[in-house]
């Protein structure tokens, strides 16, 4: 019988690669919308999460929980999810990155990359929601409802009480 070699894709630090990322939600981390805008992750996947099913106000069908990336083969521990917010370190929605420069506390200034929702299939991209299914999402989605599909909790009401409510035509 022939042997057949098994080759895992993994780092170095065992962490597995992947083209998708999960969904931080849509926030505004640099002050640059609405003096009202939320400033902390309202998505189901960032670090430390711990977000239950009771937690998703805005209904699983209506919240994306994972999506694909043009820049996928993360396996930094750092760059595994996506926050949609159209601002000026990233006006691009899709297949994007942007460094973004911090100083660790007492250490050097190092530079973060962060990642866009993306992929190679044209005009579309491929989620995953938080009710289990799949979805393909055009490019070409208004920013207003991407953006509302990418929280759980209806955080955008406050710039806009309307604002969850333009999911039911996506």
């Amino acid at each position: 019988m022939p042997q057949h070699a098994v080759v895992a894709l993994v780092s170095p630090l065992n962490w597995g690669y992947s083209t998708y990322r999960g969904s931080m939600g849509a926030y505004d981390t640099n002050n640059s919308g609405p003096a009202n805008a939320p400033t902390t992750a309202n998505g189901m996947l960032y670090r430390n999460s711990a977000v239950k099913m009771s937690d998703v106000s805005d209904g699983t069908t209506n919240t994306i929980l994972i999506g694909d990336s043009l820049y996928g083969f993360w396996a930094d521990g750092l760059s595994c999810c996506v926050r949609v917010w159209p601002d000026t370190s990233h006006p691009d929605l899709w297949d994007t990155y942007w460094p973004v420069k911090v100083q660790a506390v007492n250490g050097p200034i190092i530079t973060l990359r962060f990642f866009s929702f993306g992929g190679a299939h044209g005009d579309i991209c491929v989620f995953a929601l938080a009710d289990g299914s799949t979805r393909t999402i055009s490019k070409r989605i208004h920013a207003t409802v991407f953006e509302a599909i990418s929280t759980r909790n209806g955080a955008l009401k406050s710039i806009n009480p309307n604002l969850e409510n333009v999911t039911s035509g996506w």
